[in-house]
């Protein structure tokens, strides 16, 4: 009964070095020797806290582990979607401005840059006729806003507005004749380049013809410019709207104002 008494007194918590030895002898063989002595060394961790302290500190890595990496992919998402957010922003702004700058070119009635005026001549003496300087300022400016305009939305990693540069230039590849008879050409990478000396030696009726009005080209750039913004605009709300992942696996905002509100 030696080896029962040590046990009981290991178990009621009298744990000491002659007790174990008594139980560890009382046993018959080797393999229950070894046994035992990994069941009391199990037990005498659980009961000491020692095991307690070690899952606490392994879950304790684990969970550390997983905070890093969850960390690391939140701002892995927020560094793409502030890059995104600035690209959207820079590439209405661009879009805007040459909207506005493609008007100039398309009004009608008075607020047209191809209304003839009384210009003076060299000889003192006025004439009515176009003028050229204002026309030639107000399509430089659509060239350079044009250009600006294109690069911001053809560098854009979202596709509907990089498709919306796409649209520009298909728009200016149908015209590129009639441009070209004015002095503006399109370089390989799509831009606009205006060559002041011949354009100032163009018929500026000619001019009005490829520019101006409802259907000329200032009018169909200033409509795609308008749309890109408004894509631009709406991808720009969505961003910092909150999200949720759909039944169909896509990824939606969410108003969670409205979610709330239709609980009561």
């Amino acid at each position: 009964m030696t080896g029962i008494s040590g046990l009981n007194q290991i178990y009621y918590g009298g744990q000491t070095s002659s007790s174990i030895g008594t139980l560890l002898g009382s046993l018959g063989t080797p393999t229950g020797v070894n046994a035992m002595s990994s069941v009391l060394t199990d037990y005498r961790t659980i009961q000491t806290g020692t095991y307690g302290r070690l899952l606490k500190a392994y879950y304790a890595q684990e969970m550390d582990s997983s905070k890093s990496s969850s960390s690391k992919k939140s701002k892995d998402t927020d560094s793409i979607s502030s890059k995104l957010k600035s690209s959207l922003s820079d590439t209405r702004s661009k879009m805007e401005s040459l909207n506005t700058s493609a008007s100039k070119l398309s009004n009608t009635g008075e607020d047209s840059v191809f209304n003839k005026k009384e210009i003076k001549q060299e000889d003192g003496t006025t004439k009515t006729d176009y003028d050229v300087d204002a026309i030639y300022g107000a399509v430089s400016g659509f060239v350079s806003d044009y250009n600006k305009a294109l690069s911001s939305a053809a560098s854009s990693s979202y596709k509907s507005v990089s498709n919306g540069a796409d649209s520009m230039t298909s728009t200016t590849d149908v015209l590129s004749n009639s441009l070209k008879k004015i002095g503006i050409t399109a370089g390989t990478n799509g831009k606009l380049e205006l060559d002041e000396a011949k354009f100032k030696k163009s018929d500026m009726a000619k001019v009005k013809d490829v520019f101006g009005g409802s259907t000329g080209y200032a009018s169909n750039i200033a409509s795609t410019a308008s749309r890109i913004a408004g894509t631009s605009s709406n991808k720009l709300t969505s961003l910092s709207s909150k999200y949720s992942y759909g039944k169909s696996g896509s990824y939606n905002a969410v108003d969670t104002s409205s979610l709330f509100n239709s609980y009561f």
